[in-house]
């Protein structure tokens, strides 16, 4: 769908699905993964590509250092940014809709009523201090329930309190001030979390942490999630790095599951605010793990491990 706005909006483009090399960087294996990055830039360079439009963060990060190695001429341009220059903004009525389908998850998956369900997600809790995280008192985060006293409560309750989550990749905002100026709609209150631009946390999916020690990765999401996200009232975290998305939607589904109560702020990713249409987690996971364990499982382990 990103593809199909470019088309109409950004003049002649070609669509890539080539990894940006990341992952082989992540495994331990630098030669390789700079070798893989340099054939990438030879190739865009040859193909006479000199802008190269990027939905991830990470990806315009390693792709830049790559060309900036050759001395190439390739500009890396964040797609929130072109989304944002073309005037497009954020629908309360779709940040509602997903919303309602978290919730509606969160029903079916325990079988609860809606009155049961409010009780869970106020159910959170902090863990901060087992991730090794404490936030500073003295700081205090913008809290989507103190509504501005110059609107009505009807005014307010209409409202859809979004906090943006800023990558890791990304701590310089060159993603996460376009993704505010996407959030700037009527209707939509954008509250900012303790942590964020220049101060943001790593979710916890960084390098391979989740495969050294699963455990850090699960307080640091868990704290951010049911923490910070907690604190400030909103409905929505809204990443622009998927490897964020991600981790926080593997984190709820594995709650959900658990019978463990979930942040009230539901995590997605900028393209299903802006597209119509939702990442299909369940899918996800289920193909993921299914890698590893289906009839193809020694032959992808013997290959890849």
């Amino acid at each position: 769908q990103a593809f199909a706005w470019l088309q109409e909006n950004a003049g002649p483009v070609v669509f890539t699905d080539a990894c940006c090399g990341s992952p082989l960087k992540t495994a331990g294996y630098g030669d390789r993964a700079d070798a893989y990055k340099k054939s990438l830039v030879k190739r865009m360079i040859a193909a006479g590509i000199h802008r190269v439009v990027c939905v991830c963060p990470g990806c315009a990060e390693e792709l830049a250092a790559a060309a900036a190695a050759q001395g190439a001429a390739l500009e890396m341009v964040a797609l929130p940014q072109l989304l944002a220059d073309a005037g497009v903004r954020v629908s309360a009525k779709r940040a509602r809709e997903l919303v309602a389908q978290a919730a509606a998850e969160v029903r079916e998956a325990s079988g609860a009523t809606e009155a049961g369900e409010a009780v869970a997600s106020n159910a959170l809790f902090h863990v901060g201090e087992s991730a090794g995280v404490q936030p500073d008192a003295s700081e205090k985060p913008d809290v989507c329930a103190a509504a501005s006293a110059s609107k009505t409560a009807s005014e307010a309750a209409v409202e859809v309190c979004i906090a943006p989550f800023d990558s890791c990749h990304d701590r310089e905002g060159v993603f996460g001030g376009p993704l505010r100026a996407l959030l700037q709609a009527q209707d939509v209150r954008v509250v900012e979390m303790l942590h964020h631009g220049a101060n943001a946390l790593c979710c916890g999916g960084a390098g391979a942490v989740s495969l050294v020690d699963p455990a850090i990765k699960e307080q640091r999401i868990d704290y951010l999630l049911k923490g910070e996200a907690a604190q400030t009232g909103a409905e929505l975290l809204v990443s622009n790095c998927p490897t964020c998305t991600y981790t926080a939607a593997q984190k709820r589904r594995a709650d959900i599951k658990a019978g463990r109560a979930v942040s009230q702020a539901v995590p997605c990713n900028y393209l299903e605010l802006i597209f119509p249409g939702r990442f299909d987690w369940n899918q996800v996971f289920d193909q993921l793990e299914g890698m590893w364990s289906g009839q193809y499982a020694a032959w992808v382990r013997s290959v890849l491990l």
